[in-house]
């Protein structure tokens, strides 16, 4: 799949913490609008890269700062773009930040067919009643029969501040009309990360502990780390696509940047010839191939999580083995 980020305004209700914007290349946080000409222009024609066209897009995420605020520029693009191809796909990440949505608003997601928003435990600290109005606003999708994707960004804050348990629980009382969970290692500034790499290593070390225990605890069908995992182990396959860049594009404004919007440098930064004999030489690489590419020598790969699944996919395959034989007992799993 190739996607394009349309960065509709940088413009937001909101001032999230770890909120990639803060810190990435091309954001202003000022009010500027894509123009919707633009955006289907770039749609229709490609774009060049390296003297050859980007391959076609087949999905349009709708993005900033927050997308819902111009709902009819998104509306204008769908119209155009699905004139010329009727089988793009389209998606929006939303805050859902609205004391009450609008009528345009909530028909684009009807016609989009659900949106993506996010949580995290530092996402509304302090701000409670945003958090109402987004969860009251989930509540009356659902009974217009549109759901969506909770996008939980586990960042250091959250992991002080909220156990796994204590998640999975706040979830199940508070967003019991989210369809689907993904659970999002946070991103953090590049200068700093090179400032001190040992500092980050370790917050990544304890984001993949806790990614483990939401394993424990929130449903399989419900969690994509556990569908990403266990897609690349029976397809003997990597996880996450090396080199998103390659995959993925972001509309800012008046130009095109590979990757996806919180990438924050260029497109030559990571060569996969050129990757740190650590990263060849380690177990995990054939799964990860050097995984995000914005994450600049600090390995994220959730090894933890990984080898918990493995473990839960060999075992599970050995029981349909055994399970004509009634003198060997199953063996358990979560």
């Amino acid at each position: 799949m190739h996607s394009l980020y349309l960065i509709m305004t940088e413009s937001c209700q909101m001032n999230c913490p770890f909120c990639y914007t803060k810190f990435c290349t091309g954001f202003e946080n000022d009010d500027s609008v894509l123009d919707p000409d633009l955006a289907v222009e770039v749609i229709k024609k490609g774009f060049t890269r390296d003297n050859k066209t980007f391959e076609p897009f087949n999905h349009i995420i709708f993005h900033g700062g927050e997308p819902l605020l111009y709902p009819d520029n998104i509306s204008y693009i769908i119209d155009k773009v699905v004139q010329f191809d009727p089988k793009i796909s389209f998606g929006i990440q939303t805050n859902l930040a609205y004391k009450e949505l609008s009528k345009k608003q909530i028909q684009l997601l009807m016609r989009i067919g659900g949106y993506g928003t996010s949580y995290s435990y530092d996402r509304f600290a302090g701000q409670e009643n945003i958090e109402r109005m987004v969860i009251d606003n989930i509540k009356y999708l659902a009974t217009l029969g549109i759901y969506g994707t909770l996008l939980i960004t586990i960042t250091e804050d959250h992991i002080n501040n909220q156990s796994p348990q204590h998640l999975a629980q706040y979830i199940k009382e508070r967003y019991n009309d989210i369809k689907y969970i993904k659970l999002e290692r946070a991103i953090y500034p590049i200068n700093d990360i090179l400032k001190d790499p040992a500092k980050y290593t370790r917050i990544y070390e304890r984001t993949d502990e806790y990614l483990k225990q939401c394993l424990f605890e929130f449903p399989r069908e419900l969690s994509d780390l556990y569908d990403n995992i266990l897609y690349s182990i029976r397809n003997n396959t990597k996880w996450y696509p090396t080199k998103c860049s390659m995959h993925t594009a972001s509309l800012y404004k008046d130009h095109v940047k590979y990757g996806c919007p919180s990438r924050e440098i260029d497109d030559n930064y990571k060569d996969i010839d050129k990757l740190q004999s650590l990263c060849l030489n380690c177990n995990y690489f054939k799964w990860c191939g050097g995984d995000c590419e914005c994450m600049n020598g600090v390995c994220t790969f959730p090894k933890k999580s990984f080898d918990m699944v493995y473990t839960i996919e060999e075992l599970e395959k050995r029981n349909k083995e055994i399970a004509k034989r009634q003198d060997i007992p199953r063996i358990n799993s979560i």
